[in-house]
This record gives structure tokens, C-alpha cells and sequence, in this order.
């Protein structure tokens, strides 16, 4: 299946709604003529949320009626903000979500980055957890524990600020690691507290199935949300590579309206909830999403 849409009539589109015309691929040729088609690499963190259903559901794929270019988007999970800045440098990746501190450090090392859109505040999706047992039940008692955490994200960023709030700098000590190392560290049990999200995030609290069985879930610390109210808030932001942006206007301009279209869509039905999710569907968590390969 093709899904097509033309940015000439976004805003007519926009005010009746979500529209796509989608069509089989033997009808492509002989009504809309591509003169080329752009292979377009897209970075997301596997966590929940609105905007990701445009990479399931092959939404961000454009056909751009005044250029007769097709841009065909193919999604890549990625484990920190860091390593998709880093792609993002190098061209691997076009466009990637990056984290409010990552997107600082790039921006202040030079990268040449486009920042297109706000998706979300970090909010209660991230936080710091304790490993049961361990006697942590508020930030004082870290002295001394070992806490996991990927140096250069937001979290990092959050950490490091609460660790100077209570006067602990220095006497905690942290491990520099990615989400699939702070898991296995957990396991292992190296390290007392993960500040994580996503799918480190649910494996230690023993979301939607996930998780150690020999371990009791982690209780939550303090969340991203209560380190925001104390003065360091964290986003997530779309960002691209400002060459990319340069040469394709329309499709940039698009995959904002999408993604900006899905959060409203979210947003316009909070606290709303299915009837035919399960009574405690609240507790089940969508399993982290896998690469999509987008084939029409």
C-alpha cells in the first residue's frame, strides 16, 4: 500500500481532519508521475507515545505534487539522544527525537540542527529507581549508592542537578550507561538506582510483563515532573539536520503538521478510555516498538 499525501492542500486537509489518500501501487504510475524518490532515515526512542503511530502506519511517507518527489521514511529505534545526535552528524540519520540536554550539547558542539517541534515533556515517563531493599527512600540517602545512568541525556542532566540540589555532589557514584546496560546492571545488581525511561523504564518497575522475576519492581524515586517543578524541566524535540531541511521545505513541513496532528488527537481525547480495553488496561504497557521497514 501507498499512502500519499499532498502538502499543496495541508491546510484545507487539516481543517476537516486527518486525511490520506492511500492507493495500490499499480495505480502509482499512471497518475502521479515520480521523478525521484528520497530514502528518508528517522530516529525515535521505543517508548509509547502519539507520535509513533506516523512510523507503524507509514504516515510520514509524502508524495510531493509540485516536485513529483516521493519520500519513503524508514524508522530506527534509538537507544539515547546522544548516539542519534551523533547519527544525525554524520548522516545516518534525517531527522531523530532528541532530549532537551543532548539537543544543548550537540547544538553547543556545532552540529548544524533544525529544532521542528516539541513532542513531549518528560513528565512522569522518566524518573529514578530504587532497587528494593536497598534502603533509598528519599534523595539524602544516596550517599554512597550507585546509580545508572546515560551520561549526556536528560536524565543525566536531571541527576546531576538533584545530586547539587541536596548537596551531594560527589558522594554519589554514577555509571555512565545505555538503557540495555542499565537492564543488565540491574540484573546484575551493580547499580542501586537506573534514572531511565522507556524500555529500561519498564523493566525495572515490571511493566506490561517486563522485567527480572527474581527481582522485586523498583520503587519510583522521584520523577522527571518533580525535578521540573524544582527547576529543571527536559523535552523531547524533533529535530533534523538543517541541510535536510534546506533541500525538502515541503516534507519537512508535512511530517510537523503529522506529528503536530497526532498530538492534538491524543491530547483532544485525554482521560478517555477504550471500553473494550481490559479493566486493568491502565497497567498494560504497549510493548516498545520494533524498526519499521516501510515496504509498499
Amino acid at each position: 500500500m501507498l499512502v500519499l499525501f499532498y502538502p499543496s492542500v495541508i491546510p484545507s486537509l487539516f481543517s476537516f481532519g486527518f486525511v490520506f489518500v492511500v492507493l495500490k501501487c499499480w495505480a502509482l504510475d499512471p497518475v502521479f508521475p515520480i521523478s525521484r524518490t528520497v530514502q528518508v532515515r528517522y530516529g525515535y526512542f521505543a517508548e509509547p507515545r502519539p507520535v509513533h503511530v506516523a512510523c507503524a502506519r507509514g504516515w510520514m511517507d509524502m508524495y510531493d505534487d509540485i516536485t513529483e518527489t516521493y519520500y519513503e521514511v524508514s524508522c530506527y529505534p534509538q537507544s539515547s539522544g546522544r548516539f542519534a545526535a551523533a547519527r544525525l552528524d554524520s548522516g545516518e540519520l534525517h531527522l531523530a527525537h532528541l532530549g532537551s540536554a543532548p539537543l544543548a550539547e550537540a547544538l553547543a558542539r556545532g552540529l548544524r540542527l533544525v529544532l521542528l517541534y516539541i513532542t513531549q515533556y518528560a513528565g512522569d515517563s522518566q524518573g529514578m529507581y530504587v532497587r528494593p531493599g536497598s534502603n533509598i527512600t528519599n534523595p539524602l540517602d544516596l550517599v554512597d549508592k550507585t546509580i545508572g545512568v546515560p551520561f549526556g541525556s536528560t536524565m543525566h542532566y536531571q541527576v546531576l542537578f538533584l545530586l547539587n540540589l541536596f548537596g551531594l555532589k560527589g558522594k554519589a557514584r554514577l555509571l555512565d550507561l545505555s538503557p540495555s546496560e542499565i537492564i543488565k546492571a540491574w540484573d546484575e545488581g551493580r547499580i542501586d538506582i537506573g534514572a531511565c525511561w522507556g524500555i529500561a523504564r519498564d523493566y525495572l518497575l515490571k511493566l506490561g510483563g517486563a522485567g527480572n522475576p527474581d527481582i522485586d519492581p523498583a520503587t519510583p524515586l522521584v520523577s522527571a515532573k518533580v525535578i521540573s517543578d524544582w527547576g529543571r524541566e527536559t523535552f523531547t524535540m524533533l529535530v533534523a539536520d538543517k541541510k535536510f531541511t534546506d533541500e525538502h521545505p515541503r516534507f519537512i513541513t508535512y511530517v510537523t503538521a503529522v506529528l503536530s496532528r497526532l498530538n492534538d488527537s491524543y491530547l483532544d481525547r485525554l482521560g478517555l478510555i477504550d471500553p473494550k480495553m481490559p479493566k486493568d488496561g491502565q497497567q498494560q504497557i504497549p510493548a516498545p516498538l520494533q524498526p519499521v521497514w516501510l515496504t509498499h
